[in-house]
């Protein structure tokens, strides 16, 4: 059964604003440990001491592959990455929140009470501005701050933990192999990590529904949604590491 026109409307919608918010996240993300991240100097240090020490936590024998690829996502510390991921939610949050602001003729504004995520603001005394609270707001912003932050780091702490005590085949196809599986599984158990995350902080800050206050009293996402997690962050990040390596090796033959 094909879809309606009105269902096509509104997953193309869905699909454009998900878009953006991604990319408005790994921009985000990127630019910082871009920007940020320690620069190595090899100047007075011929056996790389100087790049572990920046790196903080590199694995063996990826000095040189650094040090040609100049790559700042393993120069950068973890908590570095931490906030860097954590800064890159805030920037979904923010535009999560632009995006949930709506203009009203004073005819089609919608009861006072309704939601409690939103308040209204008179303009030019003909249109009503619907716009999230400064308490759902902020509740927003941490919970999207920290799912993040949690994301970015835990993978980068998780790739690196198995790089540094996996032994890679100096076969070129076999390491090809072995290090996408890396790849594959640290972004997956960094995107259950994220949802686990992601599930209890939007019931203790009240952001999906009323407040949980009590630690107690939250519940855990389903095996089902976790397991799923898995797969589509796995993608996403052997996506994000493979494609960022196709465009630096672009930019090296420019």
């Amino acid at each position: 059964m094909l879809p309606t026109f009105q269902q096509t409307i509104s997953f193309s919608r869905v699909f454009a604003v998900n878009t953006v918010l991604g990319m408005a996240v790994y921009g985000t993300y990127e630019g910082l440990i871009e920007r940020y991240a320690p620069v190595a100097d090899h100047s007075d240090e011929p056996n790389n001491d100087v790049l572990n020490n920046a790196t903080g936590q590199i694995y063996p024998g990826s000095e040189e592959w650094v040090d040609e690829n100049d790559d700042a996502m393993e120069r950068a510390t973890l908590p570095q990455h931490f906030l860097a991921g954590g800064l890159g939610g805030a920037s979904h949050a923010i535009l999560s929140l632009g995006l949930e602001m709506k203009v009203h003729n004073k005819s089609t504004i919608p009861q006072q009470g309704m939601n409690l995520n939103i308040t209204n603001a008179t303009i030019m005394n003909r249109f009503h501005l619907q716009y999230p609270t400064m308490n759902y707001s902020l509740s927003s912003l941490f919970h999207h701050s920290m799912a993040h932050a949690i994301l970015f780091g835990s993978y980068q702490t998780t790739k690196r933990m198995l790089l540094s005590n996996m032994t890679l085949p100096n076969n070129n196809n076999n390491y090809d192999i072995s290090h996408a599986a890396i790849i594959s599984t640290a972004g997956g158990i960094a995107g259950q990590l994220q949802h686990v995350t992601s599930h209890l902080s939007e019931q203790y800050l009240g952001v999906s529904g009323p407040r949980v206050s009590s630690f107690r009293h939250l519940t855990w996402p389903t095996l089902r949604s976790t397991l799923l997690a898995f797969p589509i962050s796995s993608i996403g990040f052997v996506a994000f590491e493979y494609g960022k390596l196709m465009i630096n090796a672009d930019e090296s033959t420019e």
